[in-house]
């Protein structure tokens, strides 16, 4: 997740897109078996997935 969080800051992305980063990377990991370690297809392939919703 933090390589996500730290991907999107240096893109300058908004709120939404570090969040879609965060969670795509950190379950692209959890997908493998090394730890600290995704596969960028993985990756790209989680991210139109993800889904954010404002909670009232």
């Amino acid at each position: 997740m933090v390589g996500g969080i730290l991907t999107a800051i240096d893109q300058d992305a908004k709120n939404d897109k570090l969040i879609r980063y965060a969670c795509a990377a950190g379950t692209a990991n959890a997908m493998n078996l090394k730890t600290g370690y995704l596969d960028l297809v993985t990756f790209e392939s989680l991210l139109p997935n993800i889904n954010i919703s404002r909670l009232n």
